[in-house]
């Protein structure tokens, strides 16, 4: 690289596709973490040839999620470092139409020397670590209910529940209502993630339509009393398991610690209607082992003794770091 290299990054509707086209061999991709799936992101060029480029999903008209960068070209760290930084340049540009809009990367609280160059980079683009979270997992649901029995939990005797598949749920103008009015509800006194902005009813909808996500409503004396959202994928490669991806649970204020979450969250496996909604067909797994997973605050207490009581294991830290237009 001299003085005179030029560089430019671009949006594009399929970065992997594009990156794909421009990569020699290897793949920049890791098939066991990433699907066939493609993505709209950045794509760096320098000296008018792509060589990386990174993933962003917008959540919602004023958050937008991005990835590690990949590249398709041999690099030092210190050239990573700096590609990265001319990546984020063109996140921020691009975010900054809203104002008040935030950009958020998700990393290890501790990451390995190989990968300084991420972290410093985010720090040199403005980025701070706005909030801590932990990746939760349940890899035996058998035992939900010994779980929930240990904790002497038992399910509120005038409680009912119904599944919402995502094709019933995003088509019917009534049950949108319904669903925006429990989560304006829940809204009013959360303690999720309070180092980030507030979350929004609007920007949550979004978010599970483009999920494409399923719904588990609980309600008590014929009125709705709190959701668990759950997206699902028959993984072959992790054992061939099932897994229900929680992404979120709420409860309205005058309905909560009587159980309700616990038991949404204990008949996620029980529920077929739920699986394969939004998953790859496949006869394996109509019989493959349920694993269940989710994100969670760290700071939240009520949902970290929650997943402790349904007997979910911490496997791993995350800092959330955020840049706000």
């Amino acid at each position: 690289m001299t003085e005179k290299t030029s560089w430019s990054c671009r949006i594009s509707r399929s970065l992997r596709r594009e990156l794909m086209n421009a990569a020699t061999d290897p793949s920049p991709f890791d098939s066991s973490v990433v699907t066939n799936a493609d993505f709209p992101g950045i794509i760096l060029s320098i000296d008018h040839a792509d060589c990386g480029g990174l993933a962003f999903i917008e959540e919602s008209e004023a958050t937008i999620a991005i990835s590690d960068p990949v590249f398709v070209t041999p690099a030092t760290p210190e050239q990573k470092r700096r590609w990265f930084q001319w990546m984020l340049l063109e996140v921020q540009a691009y975010s900054s139409r809203a104002p008040g809009s935030l950009v958020r990367s998700i990393q290890p609280p501790e990451a390995a020397e190989s990968r300084d160059w991420i972290t410093s980079s985010l720090k040199d683009a403005g980025f701070f670590i706005a909030a801590k979270a932990g990746y939760w997992v349940k890899r035996d649901c058998d035992d939900l209910q010994k779980d929930l029995s240990a904790h002497k939990v038992t399910r509120p005797p005038a409680m009912s529940l119904k599944t919402l598949t995502f094709d019933k749920w995003s088509q019917d103008t009534r049950l949108l209502e319904l669903l925006c009015e429990l989560v304006n509800s829940i809204l009013t006194d959360t303690q999720d993630l309070r180092g980030l902005p507030a979350a929004t009813t609007q920007a949550l909808m979004k978010q599970w339509l483009d999920q494409k996500a399923s719904i588990l409503l609980a309600e008590m004396n014929a009125v709705t009393a709190g959701l668990c959202v759950v997206t699902n994928e028959f993984n072959e490669q992790s054992n061939a398991s099932r897994e229900y991806r929680i992404e979120y649970v709420g409860v309205r204020p005058g309905s909560r610690r009587l159980g309700i979450a616990s038991e949404l969250i204990r008949q996620l496996p029980a529920t077929q209607e739920l699986f394969g909604q939004n998953s790859t067909a496949s006869p394996a797994a109509e019989t493959a082992p349920i694993r269940l997973t989710t994100f969670a605050d760290q700071l939240n207490n009520s949902a970290v003794e929650l997943y402790q009581k349904l007997g979910l294991v911490l496997e791993a830290d995350f800092d959330i770091w955020c840049w706000l237009a």
